[in-house]
């Protein structure tokens, strides 16, 4: 029986992966510019880590891998990062020695969501979180390094989504003003929304739903409930964004996908696409939820499919094609120059380098390696040892050049210079 990989997952390999590791290397370089430092946390958790009381969020509602282990204990799949990050700095008691800790992570995150192009279930996200300060230019950094990311990776056109949910006292005046507001209408509204009404109106928000989100654009702004003090860090963000330069929408009806933030939430979007390719914001309890410790929080995550989709529509290539050489020897009695030549290319370049041990017609192999999108051959048989020297030919031009054994690592390390180059 053929055996098949689950639906929403997928199997990345040769020039996919090569792309993946470009983004992903692009981003964990600006976040360690920025001072982050890596965080590797478990792909399994407690489920209790992810689900708190109350919680109306559809990831912790429906998109969550649930199961038990061998002594009956509740486990999840991580469908997020946030929550181990915060973990681990609770339980490693890293909030006492550092101010401030500045975390970035990278890995395989899961969510039994519908799947469709570019999204999985499971997938790979980075993310960054700020953990340990309340002042608002942390929130500023961490909007500016997703925003430098994005124009890192070569998109003209990022925009910012923003709001702002205030504290719990301006979230309370919010949610009742939505309870008046959506009693009319609930009733007609999707089986989603009459269950969100009930735990947190403002999740109803988030609804995708076409006829609710008609009844949703009347609802009333929450920037209408924000007290004194959420009113006036939502504006300083603002001000900020405005002398950064950054673009940004304010959008009223924003509340991201899990119930844990507080003040400032936002999604960035590239190139007028529909779907955010990453976002994040503000939280102030979610130490308190997971360590009855009080310590606030920032940060964000970017989906590196997401981010890939979109570079590939606007015809954005991160990697320059790699540089392929094979190495081919006449008889076994040159396996061992083989060795040596090989060894000689890999330590003066990042070309690709491999032995063909395969017993077949140099016409067979030199067909295969044409097929193969092979750049060079090397040839080295009897001749070639017995001269001193080897073969090589150029795929694409056709030419064939003899470099002598001691200008082998000068001629490799002079093409890899000149190709690097242009």
């Amino acid at each position: 029986m053929k055996i098949q990989n689950i639906k929403g997952t997928q199997d990345i390999f040769g020039n996919t992966a090569i792309q993946y590791q470009k983004i992903e290397n692009l981003l964990i370089t600006l976040a360690e510019k920025y001072g982050y430092s890596e965080f590797r946390t478990p792909i399994l958790e407690y489920k209790k880590l992810f689900v708190r009381e109350n919680d109306s969020s559809d990831i912790v509602q429906k998109q969550m891998y649930c199961l038990y282990d061998m002594g009956k204990r509740e486990l999840a799949l991580r469908p997020e990062g946030t929550p181990g990050v915060m973990r681990c700095v609770i339980n490693s008691n890293l909030y006492k020695n550092i101010s401030r800790i500045k975390a970035y992570y990278l890995g395989n995150f899961f969510r039994y969501e519908r799947p469709k192009k570019f999204s999985y279930r499971q997938f790979t996200q980075f993310g960054i979180e700020n953990i340990g300060n309340d002042n608002v230019y942390c929130d500023i950094e961490t909007i500016l390094l997703g925003f430098n990311i994005l124009k890192q990776l070569g998109f003209k056109k990022i925009v910012l989504k923003i709001n702002s949910l205030g504290d719990l006292e301006s979230q309370k005046k919010y949610k009742n003003k939505l309870k008046n507001f959506f009693a009319s209408h609930i009733n007609c509204m999707c089986a989603d929304c009459k269950k969100r009404f009930l735990q947190n109106p403002m999740r109803i928000l988030d609804c995708k739903n076409e006829e609710d989100k008609k009844i949703i654009k009347n609802a009333p702004k929450i920037t209408d409930s924000l007290n004194n003090n959420s009113l006036l860090k939502f504006q300083k963000i603002l001000d900020l964004l405005k002398k950064l330069k950054i673009t940004y929408v304010i959008d009223y009806f924003l509340v991201r996908g899990l119930d844990y933030y507080t003040h400032i939430v936002y999604e960035f979007f590239v190139n007028n696409e529909e779907t955010a390719v990453g976002g994040g914001g503000h939280y102030d309890y979610l130490a308190q939820e997971i360590g009855e410790i009080e310590l606030t929080g920032t940060g964000f995550s970017f989906g590196i499919e997401r981010i890939l989709m979109s570079l590939q529509k606007e015809n954005l290539i991160l990697c320059a094609k790699e540089i392929n050489i094979e190495i081919i020897p006449i008889n076994t009695n040159n396996f061992e120059k083989c060795f040596s030549v090989a060894e000689k290319i890999r330590k003066n370049t990042n070309f690709k380098t491999d032995i063909i041990f395969e017993k077949q017609k140099i016409k067979t192999l030199l067909s295969k390696a044409q097929k193969n999108e092979t750049d060079f051959i090397i040839i080295i048989g009897d001749k070639e040892e017995k001269n001193k020297n080897i073969t090589v030919k150029n795929m694409k031009t056709k030419e064939e050049i003899t470099v002598s054994d001691n200008e082998i690592e000068k001629f490799f390390d002079s093409l890899y210079k000149n190709m690097d180059q242009k």
